[in-house]
């Protein structure tokens, strides 16, 4: 078995052969062109791109299965040198986290889903350890987020409330804010335009 690490920005790419292989072909022919027609961006725009770079590489008649994932630069919950550490003495995490007095903005991944919420639970958890008075989440990068992102941003709340302090949301014009709003998320947890917005807007006091 071998095992190779998977950093920050780094796109995997897994295919049938019949995406490489034809029968007037060699085989590393196929594999050279899908290698080159491979870069790290969206998953889907990359197989929109990995599909257009192979269909007309001759006639093929096997079947054909592309599945691509890239790990989000920066993401919470991973290892690597672009990944948080565990909050030391004084401060909560140093990467993806400043702080203005007693206000933390949290920059969240351009994508929240099932691969990465929990991570980003805990960073807002440890955060929320450092008693904030307001901590802002700012998602006007965020692309994505699904049901388990919502959940991570609910129990940041709920976190939040019991110790005192605030979760707001920096949305923009994130995508991420229509699954928000659907939800019902924005009835619970202060939504703001931008990370400036919030910061000058004073902690709503109970």
């Amino acid at each position: 078995m071998s095992t190779l690490d998977f950093p920050p920005g780094a796109v995997l790419c897994l295919y049938t052969d019949g995406l490489v292989e034809r029968r007037d072909q060699p085989i590393d022919e196929g594999i050279g062109r899908l290698c080159a027609a491979v870069t790290a961006q969206d998953p889907e725009a990359a197989c929109v791109a990995v599909m257009a770079a192979m269909a007309g590489y001759s006639l093929h008649t096997d079947d054909i299965a592309l599945l691509m994932l890239r790990r989000t630069p920066g993401e919470p919950g991973g290892s690597g040198p672009d990944s948080p550490q565990p909050a030391g003495t004084g401060t909560a995490l140093e990467r993806g986290v400043l702080w203005s007095g007693r206000h933390a903005v949290v920059t969240m991944p351009t994508e929240m889903d099932i691969t990465n919420a929990s991570g980003v639970s805990d960073l807002l958890a440890a955060v929320a350890g450092e008693s904030p008075e307001v901590i802002t989440a700012d998602m006007t990068a965020t692309l994505f987020c699904d049901s388990s992102g919502v959940n991570a941003l609910a129990r940041a709340h709920e976190l939040a409330a019991a110790s005192g302090s605030e979760l707001r949301l920096a949305l923009d014009d994130s995508p991420a804010a229509r699954i928000i709003q659907l939800i019902g998320l924005d009835q619970i947890v202060p939504v703001y335009r931008d990370v400036q917005e919030s910061l000058a807007t004073p902690p709503q006091r109970a």
